[in-house]
């Protein structure tokens, strides 16, 4: 059983989202949606507000962890294109 997502898994997962805005939205309701399964699942079992606190923490858990692998796969990325920016440039090739 595999708990955290491979880098593949982030970079598909966390690329199309590409602005702020977007990002904000789909964590906020992301959120909204984990609270409300819930609160809807105290409703059914009476269980009031026991499962709302528990599922609302594990859908903030999820969401941070998820952005944390989409920012670290950014940054990878980003450092390799730096690196090979820098030995073509001591290379003495191009610098675009």
């Amino acid at each position: 059983m595999q708990l955290l997502p491979t880098k593949r898994t982030i970079e598909r997962v966390a690329a199309p989202s590409g602005s702020g805005a977007a990002k904000g939205m789909e964590f906020s309701m992301v959120l909204v949606a984990f609270f409300g399964i819930g609160w809807v699942l105290d409703w059914m079992l009476g269980t009031k507000p026991l499962l709302t606190i528990v599922v609302g923490v594990l859908g903030v858990i999820g969401q941070f962890a998820r952005v944390w692998y989409a920012y670290d796969a950014e940054m990878t990325q980003h450092e390799s294109r730096r690196r090979q920016h820098e030995q073509r440039l001591r290379a003495g090739g191009s610098p675009t």
